[in-house]
């Protein structure tokens, strides 16, 4: 049993092995460091669960405060707040422990390559609207895979490679939209043409993404290649004669092509005229 000794604003527990001291709400917000609706807001979502006095305070301990340090530490390595919580009542020695915080290395380690992919393409869009890019120019493309959207204006395909199509629009960083054209349909008489659509993974991020099967994607060897890249609006885009530019450029430098071309569009949308960048990507024999 314990016995109760009052005081004007701090209780006393005191049992027979050790004395608990017992904080008001406005005292242990202090020593922790923190607001007293941070308390409450603790409190609520079950961090620390603090006994009701008969005068209906409740009081808080040291203990308290050493929970909620274990809260906010569980916090800083990347944790929801419910997920915080759950682990609070996990024993460090138990495995279930281990693997959730391996299992946060691992999101955290993705979500930094998200990152440092996105850095890259803001770093680039930051370049190609200063205007320092070249139009032409000759590359090493590293072997890639398309999920495959559509087959020119028929988009039913898709369902083909759903569950690829939600998780790479979940990566978009590492994922990326592209157009797919073959080169035969370029040279053609009629005055459009019409693009196929897919989105596109390296084969690096697509390990990291599909570590299984990729049975429904479609693979893009590495090779040689020549990147042509324009400000053009979406219809210009699709008139044949806008190309006559990389024709003459490749007729001129003995290139030819080899496999489909890829086209990704940057989304800009700079002006009145919905102008965008894109690249061109052109597959050499």
């Amino acid at each position: 049993m314990y016995n109760l000794n009052y005081s004007k604003t701090r209780f006393i527990i005191v049992s027979m092995a050790k004395e608990v001291r017992l904080y008001s709400i406005k005292e242990f917000a202090t020593m922790a460091a923190i607001s007293p609706s941070a308390v409450r807001y603790y409190q609520k979502n079950g961090v620390i669960k603090p006994e009701q006095q008969a005068n209906g305070y409740f009081m808080y301990t040291k203990h308290d405060a050493f929970r909620i340090n274990s809260f906010r530490m569980l916090l800083s390595y990347g944790f929801s707040v419910q997920e915080a919580v759950n682990l609070l009542d996990t024993s460090y020695s138990s495995p279930s422990f281990f693997e959730r915080l391996s299992e946060k290395e691992f999101e955290l380690e993705q979500e930094l390559l998200r990152t440092k992919s996105r850095l890259k393409m803001l770093r680039h869009a930051r370049t190609m609207l200063r205007g320092e890019y070249k139009v032409f120019e000759f590359d090493e493309f590293a072997t890639a895979y398309i999920a495959r959207v559509s087959d020119e204006d028929n988009f039913l395909i898709a369902a083909g490679c759903k569950e690829e199509l939600a998780q790479m629009a979940e990566c978009l960083g590492q994922t990326r939209y592209v157009r797919m054209l073959a080169p035969d349909d370029l040279k053609k008489d009629d005055l459009y043409w019409k693009p196929s659509y897919g989105m596109y993974v390296s084969e690096k991020d697509a390990e990291r993404i599909f570590p299984g099967e990729k049975s429904n994607l479609i693979k893009i060897e590495s090779g040689r290649v020549l990147k042509y890249t324009r400000k053009i609006n979406r219809k210009k885009s699709e008139l044949r004669a806008s190309y006559q530019k990389l024709f003459d450029y490749m007729s001129e430098n003995n290139l030819e092509f080899r496999g489909d071309v890829l086209l990704f569009p940057h989304f800009f949308n700079l002006d009145s005229d919905a102008n965008d960048f894109e690249t061109i990507i052109v597959f050499l024999k």
